[in-house]
């Protein structure tokens, strides 16, 4: 054949599906010979700063990152408060990372700006970060979303969402290895 290197591989890219991680292997047949792809699973967790853990761990203690991790693996809604924009994508990004192998599938807005505040009042999880503004207070979120004051080193937790007291507790011996 005379046909040039990048058509074979513009048919590659444009008409070979691309298979589910980990799960298919798709056999394609070029000129004669078989080629077979594959995606192998993401095995590693997302990469994150060594900063950004550090950051994290100068605004919240052990206990706070705990209970934090705990909500976002019970999926509750969470609104990261701080105002220093880079922080807040920092925390989200952390939590995110120190939940792997599980992955956020649910709602993640690093910086939401004030003019869309009422994605707060949305009946799904969210992770959410924002900065402060008398607007938070005025908006009726106290019933339902933790909120993690990244500036105070708190995480405030309404009434009607399980608390740290409640949550369902680790094993011990796991508890003490994570702390």
């Amino acid at each position: 054949m005379h046909l040039p290197m990048e058509r074979f591989v513009t048919n590659i890219i444009d008409e070979i599906p691309l298979p589910d991680e980990g799960k298919l292997l798709i056999q394609h047949e070029i000129s004669g010979e078989t080629a077979s792809f594959f995606r192998p699973i993401d095995q590693h967790p997302p990469v994150v700063d060594k900063d950004a853990v550090e950051n994290l761990l100068k605004c919240l203690d052990i206990d706070s990152i705990l209970e934090v991790f705990a909500a976002i693996l019970l999926e509750k809604k969470i609104l990261f408060i701080s105002k220093h924009k880079a922080l807040l994508t920092q925390a989200i990004s952390c939590f995110v990372t120190f939940i792997f192998p599980f992955q956020w599938k649910h709602t993640l807005i690093p910086i939401l700006p004030i003019k869309m505040i009422e994605i707060l009042d949305a009946p799904f999880p969210f992770l959410i970060g924002m900065e402060p503004t008398e607007a938070i207070q005025d908006f009726d979120i106290e019933n339902e979303v933790i909120r993690v004051e990244l500036d105070f080193g708190q995480v405030i937790t309404p009434n009607d969402v399980l608390l740290q007291s409640q949550m369902p507790e680790l094993p011990f011996k796991e508890h003490k290895i994570l702390k």
